[in-house]
Formats: structure tokens, C-alpha cells, sequence
């Protein structure tokens, strides 16, 4: 099945002002099918998942270069990126063209051993599995923004329960659009196994394979909470600086985010930043939730939810091209905003709810960011809940649809 995807536009838009376009994601996510598409038929494709392509990129990436003249899309390309990037970057600076390189990359650029840079040269672009819109043949939604959200209105899903909940468990790799239930544990294992086999072996050739495997359920098991290193440790038997370094493999291979707090310099605040896996169908396999009703009525409904809420919010602006600028926020007496949006210079506070119309005193934390942010005022709030239209929760906080996320 062929899905319009959000970042499409904005690969073509940057591709017309920069030699070099680099798309970064997780294995599954659509980078290849997308590149592929927006390069067009005239460009050479080479993967670097081939061993001789990978072997022959690194061991003499000019003759690679001489082989795969521009355009060419070079998937995979961190398999090769430090001995590769000094080149492009050479035939780049001496033809001046724009659309001459476009790289499909399962490793964030920032995590690569570089010994050059692409600084300039490179348009830097992100895309994760498939977002709401998307699945629902609506990609063009834009960034989720607090003083736009009744614009998401003509994208937006049914407020069904059931539905919704389906929905977070079955999660969003392409490959799983329309696919039924049988085979949904057996895809997920399929994609642990060879993130293991490929990525963590080739990039981190030390980690303990049956180790890592035991770290990211335990990571699982803890999405949408606090990220807390030594408990995490504990529970996967290991040192907290090898948790640490395994957190960062997870970030890396852009499977997970840490969401950090907002003011962390503020004592009236907790600093724990908050852990969301980015697709909450690997989080489920990961954390034995084997049925959506499992998730539904067990006990990891609420982090879950939230999880799904974050990686969609995440979506909206990665796939528009842009960074989100998105915090959590936690007082010291444990009011809570699990997420907030700082847009030209307001802060923007989300709640994340399972009730159908909550009110304001169903939300504790409505005025935790009100009165005590020095120098960023309180814009327009959203509450994300069950119902089926918007409503007003307060003068400047709204109800919405979680489905308009």
C-alpha cells in the first residue's frame, strides 16, 4: 500500500536549495520507498546493506563516488559515513549543484563518528513510522500547535475507545498498515532481531547482545515515565553508566526520545526528564501487552497513551521538517504537565486525559505553569481527552479529541 507521507514536501523543497539531503530514522520507517520517490527515476540507488557496496564505500569511497556519480540516493549511508563524507563533501564544494546527494541513514547524523562534516551543505531531515494523519490518507497537517489545534479538525479520527486503543498497540511501521493481529508479535521480534544483528552489532560491536535485548524491555516497561538510571540499571542487570551508554544506542537508532523538563535550572521544578518510545506497537510487544484489550485494561493504559500522544506530537513537526520544541514539567509538590510547547515566547501546557470531558478540577496541575515562569507567560493550554468535539476546560485551556493529535 502506497502512503503519502508528510516529509515528502519538504524533501523536495530542500533538495532545490541543498547539494545533499540526509532523511534519518528507524529501520522499517519508509526512508528508502520516500527517497526513492522524491529523487525520481533519473537518480542511481545504491544501498550500503550490500557487503560489497558497504566494503568498496569504505575502503575506497573515491572510486565508489566515480562508480555512483550524482544524483545518487546511497541508502544506509552510516554504514560508510565517516570514510564517505569527506568526499561528498569535496564533490560538493567543487559542482555547487543542488540535489546531488540524498542519503537514507538509520543512525542519527548526530551520533555518527564523523571526522568531516556536511555542516552547510546538508539539509538534516527526520522521519518516523507513519503518523495518525497519514494512516488516515491526511498528510498535510502540519505542526500540532496549541492556537491551531480546531485547524486539525478535518484530519481528525473518531474519539472511539476501541478504536483509539487498537491504534496505540498495533503502532505505525508501514509494513504493519492493514496487517492483522496473527503475525504482529512475530513481525515485531523479527524487527529486534535485526536491529541487534545489523545496527547495535555493527555500531557497537561490545554490547551483549542477550543484554541489550533484556535493557530495551525493561525501557519498555518503563515508557512514559520518569527516566530514572538506576532503577532502569537494576532492572536490566547492569552497570548505570552501561544503561546510560545503551539509552544513548536507543536515541541513536531513533527508537527512542527523552523528553527533558522545562527550566531544569528551577528548584520549584523536577528535573527528571520523561522516556517515550517512538512507536508505541514496538513498546507493546517489548512489554508483553499482547492484544489491544490486554492494553486497554491493564495497568499500562495511561503510559502508554501518553506514549503514543508524544511520538504523534514529535511526528507533526519532525515530517514538517522542524524541530519541536516540547518539555515536560513536574513542581515539586508532584503537579504535573506531562508536556509543554514554548511557541514564540508563550508556554503552552498539554494534559493527557482518559476521561471523555474533563474538567478543570479533574486536572490538578491546570495552574502549576501559571504565575512562577519568569520571562515565559502562559499561552492557550490543551487538554487531549475522549471527547467527540472541543470544548472550553477553562478561559485559556481547550478541550480537544485525542484523535485531532
Amino acid at each position: 500500500m502506497i502512503v503519502e507521507r508528510t516529509l515528502a514536501g519538504r524533501i523536495r523543497q530542500v533538495s532545490r536549495a541543498f547539494p545533499a539531503v540526509l532523511v534519518s530514522g528507524p529501520r522499517g520507517a519508509g526512508k528508502t520507498a520516500l527517497l526513492k520517490a522524491c529523487a525520481g527515476a533519473g537518480c542511481d540507488c545504491v544501498s550500503l546493506d550490500d557487503p560489497e557496496n558497504r566494503r568498496l564505500a569504505n575502503e575506497n569511497p573515491l572510486l565508489f563516488l566515480r562508480r555512483h556519480r550524482p544524483p545518487v540516493f546511497i541508502d544506509e549511508v552510516q554504514h560508510a559515513a565517516p570514510r564517505l563524507f569527506p568526499y561528498i563533501k569535496a564533490a560538493v564544494d567543487e559542482a555547487r549543484r543542488p540535489g546531488m546527494f540524498w542519503l537514507a541513514s538509520s543512525l542519527l547524523y548526530q551520533f555518527m563518528p564523523l571526522t568531516e562534516s556536511l555542516c552547510g551543505r546538508v539539509a538534516l531531515l527526520r522521519l518516523q513510522g507513519l503518523s495518525r494523519s497519514e494512516q488516515d490518507g491526511l498528510p498535510d497537517c502540519g505542526p500540532f500547535m496549541p492556537d491551531g489545534v480546531e485547524d486539525r479538525a478535518a484530519s481528525a479520527s473518531p474519539a472511539d475507545e476501541t478504536a483509539l486503543f487498537e491504534r496505540v498497540w498495533h503502532g505505525s511501521y508501514p509494513a504493519r498498515l492493514g496487517a492483522g493481529d496473527a503475525d504482529w508479535l512475530v513481525w515485531h521480534q523479527w524487527l529486534v532481531q535485526s536491529l541487534v544483528g545489523h545496527d547495535v552489532r555493527d555500531f557497537w560491536p561490545d554490547a551483549d547482545p542477550a543484554g541489550f535485548v533484556a535493557f530495551i524491555k525493561a525501557a519498555a516497561e518503563r515508557t512514559g515515565q520518569a527516566l530514572d538510571m538506576a532503577d532502569l540499571a537494576r532492572a536490566s542487570g547492569i552497570s548505570v553508566s552501561r544503561a546510560e551508554a545503551w539509552l544513548n544506542m536507543l536515541k541513536a537508532l531513533c527508537l527512542v526520545e527523552v523528553v527533558s523538563p522545562l527550566h531544569a535550572g528551577d528548584a520549584r521544578h523536577v528535573h527528571a526528564p520523561r522516556l517515550y518510545f517512538l512507536d508505541t506497537g514496538l513498546a507493546c510487544s517489548l512489554a508483553g501487552i499482547t492484544s489491544p484489550e490486554a492494553l486497554r485494561q491493564g495497568p499500562m493504559r495511561q503510559a502508554m497513551l501518553e506514549t503514543w500522544v508524544v511520538s504523534e506530537l514529535l511526528k507533526s513537526w519532525w515530517h514538517s521538517g522542524k524541530e519541536p520544541p516540547l518539555y515536560s514539567h513536574y513542581d515539586a509538590s508532584g503537579r504535573a504537565v506531562p508536556l509543554v510547547l514554548t511557541l514564540n515566547g508563550l508556554v503552552h501546557p498539554i494534559w493527557i486525559s482518559q476521561k471523555e470531558r474533563p474538567a478543570a478540577e479533574d486536572m490538578g496541575s491546570i495552574d502549576v505553569t501559571r504565575g512562577y515562569l519568569p520571562g515565559a507567560p502562559r499561552g492557550r493550554g490543551v487538554v487531549l481527552c475522549m471527547a467527540r468535539e472541543p470544548y472550553q476546560v477553562t478561559e485559556d485551556v481547550v478541550g480537544v479529541p485525542l484523535g485531532w493529535v
